[in-house]
């Protein structure tokens, strides 16, 4: 079983003005959103063949993390997440969505 949630709050909701770097008028303002994020993940594996018995069968595995997302024309993303498990194990994450 696995549960992912994820809440996001929007702080900003602007438009950057490249008014004298851009020669087409509709690209002049690019529409941005600033969001905090917090997601919460948990699992669960039953190891019902008695194969492969690892640290983490039949054990409730939880993880999670606070973030900060920069989402620019409505689908490019620039997301930096710092998370952490119950192992205590802990990093920085930065992800980026910016196909075109």
């Amino acid at each position: 079983a696995y549960i992912k949630t994820s809440l996001q709050w929007l702080i900003h909701n602007g438009k950057w003005n490249l008014n004298q770097l851009m020669p087409i008028d509709a690209s002049k303002k690019i529409p941005f959103q600033i969001f905090v994020t917090i997601n919460n993940d948990l699992s669960y594996v039953e190891n019902t063949t008695g194969f492969n018995k690892g640290q983490f069968n039949d054990k409730l595995i939880w993880g999670g993390g606070l973030g900060l997302e920069i989402v620019a024309y409505y689908d490019k993303m620039i997301k930096l997440e710092y998370s952490f498990n119950q192992l205590f194990e802990n990093d920085v994450f930065l992800h980026l969505n910016l196909s075109f």
